[in-house]
C-alpha cells in the first residue's frame, strides 16, 4: 500500500519509488539506488535528509540542515547533471509570519513543482508549493501531512490529512483530495487504509 510505504520511508530517510530507482539518505548524504544494487552518490554534506527522486529519475530534492533551521535543495542525477543548489533558504515569510524549518519535499509527477511542509501552528502544519523555474513559495493548505498522487485520474493532486473542528467539542483528522493549489475536491477517507485503497 503506497501510503504506508510513504510513511515508512519518512521514518527511514528514504524517498519511496515505484520504478527502478529510489533516493535515500545515508549518514547525511544523498544516494540514488538502482534495482541492480548499485548506488550513485549525489551529495556529501553530511547534513542532508528526506530525499525525493523525480519520476523521470533526473533530479532529486532534499532537506539540508543548517545552524538556523533547514533548507530545500535540488540536484541533478547522473553524469553531466547539474550540481546541488539551494531551492529555498530561510527566512520564509508567509501571511506575515516567518519560518525557518522546511521538511518532507515531494516532486509533482512532471518534476516541475516541489511540495513541502512547514510547522504552521501548534496543532497543524502547512503544505507549500514552489516552482523550480520560479522559486516563490505559495501556501497550499494547512495539513498534518500529505502525499502526491503520481498516476491515474487524479495525477498531480494531493491527498492531505487535515485537522478540522467537529460540531461537538474536538477535532477529526480525515484525508482529503486537494488540487495542487489547495482546493478541496472531496473526502478520501478517515484513515490510512482508506488512503491506501484510493492510491492503488
Amino acid at each position: 500500500m503506497r501510503l504506508l510505504v510513504y510513511l515508512i520511508s519518512m521514518v527511514c530517510g528514504a524517498a519511496p519509488s515505484f520504478g527502478a530507482k529510489q533516493a535515500v539518505a545515508l549518514d547525511g548524504s544523498i544516494f540514488v539506488l538502482s534495482a541492480d544494487g548499485s548506488r550513485l552518490q549525489v551529495t556529501s554534506s553530511l547534513t542532508d535528509s528526506q530525499p525525493d527522486l523525480a519520476l523521470d529519475g533526473t533530479k532529486v530534492v532534499f532537506v539540508r540542515k543548517t545552524d538556523i533551521g533547514s533548507e530545500i535543495w535540488i540536484a541533478g542525477v547522473g553524469s553531466g547533471a547539474s550540481p546541488a543548489r539551494p531551492l529555498l533558504k530561510p527566512p520564509l515569510r508567509i501571511m506575515g509570519r516567518t519560518f525557518s524549518q522546511f521538511f518532507n519535499p515531494k516532486f509533482s509527477p512532471d518534476g516541475e513543482t516541489v511540495f513541502f511542509l512547514i510547522p504552521f501552528a501548534a496543532t497543524t502544519q502547512a503544505i507549500l508549493r514552489i516552482l523550480i523555474s520560479n522559486p516563490e513559495p505559495k501556501l497550499v493548505a494547512a495539513a498534518l501531512n500529505f502525499v502526491v498522487v503520481l498516476g491515474g485520474q487524479y495525477r498531480g493532486d494531493l491527498v492531505a490529512q487535515i485537522r478540522k473542528a467537529k460540531l461537538a467539542p474536538g477535532f477529526y483528522e480525515w484525508y482529503w483530495l486537494l488540487t495542487p493549489d489547495g482546493k478541496e475536491i472531496g473526502i478520501v477517507g478517515q484513515d490510512e487504509h482508506d488512503v491506501a485503497r484510493f492510491m492503488e
